[in-house]
């Protein structure tokens, strides 16, 4: 942890086994990763030290480079033939554990040296997922601009813009759709992110929601429309919007009377 280079070299002269492995099952690049010591990991890998061994739980140098927010050894690693699409024991590649922690540069990196930004974590989350309920708005422009898919879902059926709206990004929420993002895409509850939008209250989501044309009349699971969960949480700047904008006032869930 120290990262003095002249002592791990005087350890090489000495024989020392540089492939050794602790009891998690790290080896020596993982720790120089870990505490951002470059020459280290130059060193090491020179001396045939290998970079994409998974610890314990699958976690590799570059995962570890990332968690700690360390961008120049990601970047150094990346040049080395770090594997940049590895996931761990809960499926995270090293950009969804950079969309999680708000590292805007690693993202960057990530995508230069080309990382798949649609593989999903155990949960089914992708890097613009997390992004999204993050409301890391540059890190969700990155994605974006290097194409990630807007419209992937998590197993809850919640794509980055339910997620928006879910956690009230509404600046989020805004560049999605701006971005092409399907509008009218439904959760496992039969949801569309109006649903969340008018249940959180967000009427500038809303608004921008039907000026793209959004479907109103979809029904939840309950045969709830965007509209009856406005007026059921007390939104009545929403519902009246909603009404204005031509949503049906007759159409009953499954639960009580619309009253607006």
């Amino acid at each position: 942890g120290a990262g003095n280079l002249n002592i791990v070299k005087l350890l090489a002269d000495r024989k020392a086994n540089l492939m050794i492995i602790d009891g998690s099952g790290n080896n020596a690049v993982y720790w120089a990763a870990r505490q951002g010591h470059v020459p280290i990991i130059t060193f090491l890998h020179e001396k045939g030290v290998p970079i994409n061994v998974s610890n314990r739980n699958g976690e590799t140098s570059l995962h570890v480079a990332t968690r700690y927010g360390h961008p120049h050894v990601v970047e150094h690693l990346c040049r080395l033939g770090g594997n940049v699409d590895v996931q761990d024991d809960e499926e995270e590649t090293p950009m969804i554990v950079a969309s999680w922690h708000d590292y805007s540069r690693i993202c960057r990196i990530l995508c230069s040296a080309g990382a798949d930004l649609n593989i999903r974590n155990k949960e089914g989350e992708t890097g613009l997922i997390c992004a999204a309920q993050r409301g890391n708005a540059e890190i969700v422009q990155i994605l974006i601009d290097n194409k990630a898919n807007l419209d992937l879902q998590d197993k809850r059926g919640l794509s980055a813009l339910h997620s928006a709206c879910k956690r009230q990004q509404i600046p989020i929420a805004l560049t999605l759709i701006q971005a092409g993002c399907n509008i009218n895409i439904l959760d496992t509850n039969h949801e569309t992110p109006l649903h969340y939008a008018s249940r959180e209250g967000l009427l500038p989501i809303v608004e921008a929601l039907t000026s793209f044309g959004c479907r109103m009349d979809l029904r939840n699971k309950s045969d709830a429309t965007s509209l009856h969960l406005s007026a059921r949480h007390g939104h009545t700047e929403i519902a009246r919007f909603l009404c204005l904008a031509g949503l049906n006032i007759n159409i009953q869930d499954k639960m009580v009377e619309l009253r607006v």
